[in-house]
């Protein structure tokens, strides 16, 4: 099947990005490949450095290219060659033989960028776009940094962005590099979902394009709900530790990884309601989260151990 196929090849990427960038780093030359202990799976390389390193966020549009963040700005090592600024790249398989032949950078001078997400053709028919041409020969991108979600647009199908959208803002003094926005999903009624961590705590005011603000700091990670524009912003559910990957299933059920701190692995695959919130996974070092977090409304899923969380 052609999604599975298009899974397994975004997912080598990631893992030959992370090997690579390994193998450039120690010197030493890393020889075992990936692989997958269920045989109906398959997994072939599709790209590698110095293509690309450190893919960050992948997603794959409906002609079967893949966009990749190539994260060069998240604690780069001293005497690091890659460019200056974290790129989005756009790899395709022009002869078929399942391999990224052809790469171009759709736009770069961007920092501690988590993830990448083409706009869906049916999302733009949903939008009112009656040019049907407009719709086939431009293409349109959602990119979140730590502080911030672009729409970054590409009018005449070259694969460049020509302009850049400032949707939702995050104000805050927090810093460190992955633990803001993250995680684009999509549900059928045209709503957009994206996750934002717990901020090590600080303080933090998010605002979307309509003026819509929330303010927090401390009760833990967040997923919020608005439209691709950027208005209509809405806290969804709380209490995660770093909700970094979305998606909305056939049903309309969203589900998101929360990436738990070093402190209390393992990572958790949940089932997000509106209102839910969920126990904050607490390390040792961060008293303040502690003293401020309180179970609240709402009962959320945990689809990793099958405990239901009040």
């Amino acid at each position: 099947m052609r999604f599975n196929s298009i899974t397994l090849l975004t997912m080598l990427l990631t893992l030959a990005g992370q090997n690579s960038l390994v193998s450039a780093q120690t010197g030493n030359q890393v020889t075992e490949s990936p692989r997958s202990t269920d045989p109906r799976i398959q997994i072939e390389l599709f790209a590698e450095s110095p293509q690309v390193v450190t893919p960050t966020g992948i997603n794959v549009d409906e002609c079967g290219r893949v966009w990749a963040i190539e994260s060069n700005t998240h604690f780069p090592p001293e005497g690091y060659q890659r460019a200056a600024s974290d790129r989005i790249l756009v790899m395709s398989d022009t002869d078929g033989d399942g391999k990224a032949d052809q790469i171009v950078r759709f736009a770069d001078g961007l920092t501690y960028t988590m993830s990448v997400a083409v706009k869906p053709t049916w999302l733009k028919y949903l939008e009112g776009d009656a040019d049907k041409g407009k719709i086939f020969r431009s293409n349109q991108v959602f990119v979140a940094t730590r502080n911030e979600v672009f729409l970054m647009s590409d009018d005449d199908g070259d694969l460049k962005a020509d302009r850049k959208q400032s949707l939702l803002k995050v104000e805050t003094p927090g810093s460190y590099p992955h633990n803001g926005l993250a995680g684009f999903a999509f549900d059928a009624a045209g709503w957009m979902y994206i996750g934002f961590g717990e901020n090590l705590g600080a303080e933090y005011t998010i605002t979307g394009a309509d003026g819509t603000a929330y303010s927090g700091g401390g009760e833990g990670g967040n997923v919020y709900r608005c439209r691709p524009d950027g208005t209509e912003l809405k806290l969804w559910a709380t209490g995660f530790w770093n909700p970094h990957a979305s998606c909305v299933d056939a049903f309309g059920h969203l589900f998101t990884v929360d990436n738990d701190p070093d402190s209390r692995p393992p990572c958790r695959l949940l089932h997000i309601i509106q209102g839910g919130r969920l126990r904050l996974p607490v390390p040792q070092w961060s008293q303040r989260l502690a003293s401020l977090y309180q179970l609240g409304w709402g009962t959320t899923w945990d689809a990793a151990d099958g405990r239901r969380d009040r």
